[in-house]
């Protein structure tokens, strides 16, 4: 079985992130099912997400939905979110987080708010054609559906049972750890997203707004089946990349980039030379945090520029 769970992490990249040590230590995960090893279901989707991300903290955070007097009251909205505000969590996976009957216009009100810093995942369902999970209608939850790695060819093929639907965001595979359904995949994607942003929180400081995961696993997604967006797959399965060669400050938000005081002087096609000068200690800015584009270079600024690229050059 360590053989075969090595194909899966082998094929999603995963071993390579790990060998250069980015295994979740950094960040908040949380899910909906139970941490105590009492139910079967919630222990399989939990030793899937350890096989990604090993060193990732996750907590428990309650949902599901009540009519009282006829008023529906979610815990995800009334009591996770604040929860999720308050610890920072970054990465959310679920198997149940609201009553599929639902207002999802409710949902998206009372999600807004964690938009920015927070990637929650559920699966989008395993009833084929028949339907699917509802609550993946909100913008702010990822769709998961799931795809075979088959034995021998590591051919990816979509799940039989796997909903369709136009709101499946991506693929992650089935069958970890002998675990199947879009419950396997669903806390498998989650992993890959917590070493993502183990990799944001270390290079940016936070960890990738909804938008700049979106936009991270979209670019790393291989098609399965049809080419493009499909209602099978949604943008295909992602596959992490060397992380050598990720700039993960291209998944940042422009707002969440800013570096100096004076950032906005900086010339849009002089900015990303101007952030990675400051990454590699090549020019700092002021004390007081500003750049000063337009400003001129002493013969002393110069010195001190050229004498720090030699000792990189040198180290």
């Amino acid at each position: 079985m360590v053989d075969e769970n090595k194909r899966f992490l082998d094929h999603l990249g995963v071993t390579a992130w790990h060998a250069a040590g980015w295994t979740g230590s950094r960040g908040l995960t949380a899910t909906t099912e139970v941490l105590d090893g009492s139910d079967d279901h919630a222990a399989n989707t939990l030793a899937v997400f350890r096989l990604i991300a090993p060193d990732r903290k996750v907590i428990r955070l309650r949902t599901g939905s009540s009519v009282i007097d006829g008023v529906t009251h979610h815990r995800l909205i009334e009591e996770s979110v604040p929860e999720i505000i308050r610890q920072h969590v970054d990465t959310l996976y679920s198997a149940e987080i609201v009553d599929d009957r639902c207002d999802v216009s409710v949902v998206d009100a009372g999600l807004e708010p964690v938009k920015d810093f927070c990637s929650i995942f559920y699966g989008i369902g395993n009833d084929s054609t028949r339907g699917y999970s509802k609550i993946t209608e909100s913008k702010y939850i990822f769709g998961v559906g799931a795809y075979y790695l088959m034995a021998g060819t590591n051919e990816m093929r979509p799940a039989y049972f796997s909903s369709v639907s136009e709101h499946v965001d991506f693929a992650a595979p089935t069958l970890i750890n002998q675990f199947s359904g879009t419950s396997c995949a669903t806390p498998c994607l989650c992993g890959m997203a917590a070493l993502v942003n183990d990799m944001a929180i270390a290079v940016t400081g936070r960890p990738l707004s909804q938008d700049g995961m979106h936009r991270f696993l979209a670019d790393c997604a291989v098609d399965i089946g049809a080419e493009g967006f499909d209602t099978k797959a949604g943008y295909g399965a992602p596959i992490l990349p060397d992380p050598a060669k990720i700039d993960i400050w291209a998944y940042q938000s422009r707002e969440d980039k800013t570096m100096y005081k004076d950032d906005d002087k900086i010339p849009d096609w002089a900015r990303e030379d101007v952030y990675y000068c400051k990454e590699i200690g090549l020019m700092q800015g002021d004390a007081d945090g500003s750049f000063r584009p337009d400003d001129p270079v002493t013969r002393a600024e110069l010195a001190c520029a050229l004498a720090r690229l030699r000792r990189d050059m040198d180290k």
